[in-house]
Formats: structure tokens, sequence, C-alpha cells
């Protein structure tokens, strides 16, 4: 397997992402294993879902990473542009 990244667990490959670390889950570590995904689309529409109102995102494809912000109340772009630009 190609290694995406390494990690302090040790080589992370694109599998390993997708269903969990196989080296812990091959240790016994199970809570490991992905039980579920998301894609950008999947995983705002589950914030909204949840109640939040405001919901924008980031896709960092070099890291293979969804980040996430939400507010519970309306806000604007702005507001959420700042937020992001602090947390994210």
């Amino acid at each position: 397997m190609e290694t995406a990244y390494q990690s302090p667990a040790g080589p992370i490959a694109p599998i390993d992402m997708i269903y969990g670390h196989r080296a812990s889950i091959a240790r016994g570590n199970h809570f490991m294993a992905h039980k579920c995904g998301f894609t950008m689309d999947s995983l705002v529409q589950s914030f909204k879902q949840a109640g939040f109102e405001t919901v924008g995102g980031i896709r960092l494809q070099k890291s293979f990473e969804l980040r996430v912000i939400a507010s519970k109340r309306q806000r604007s772009k702005d507001e959420m542009m700042e937020l992001a630009k602090e947390y994210l």
C-alpha cells in the first residue's frame, strides 16, 4: 500500500483513512475502525440535520481533511469567514 503520510502511529495509507488504522485494528483496537465516512456535502447536511443554521467548511486535499464550522443561529458570510480564520 502506498503511504499517504507518516503519523506517530506509523505510516498511513488511503485505505486506513477510509476504514480505520489497520495496524491498530489488528492489535484488537476495534474502536479504530471507521463506521462511517463523510463527503463535504454529507458532513454539512449532518450538521444542518442536527439543528445548525449556518454551516461552512473547507476541504484540505493534501491531508484528506474536511473541516467544518457551524453556528446554531443565522450568521452572515463575513461572520463565518472571521470564525473560520480563527478556528479553522
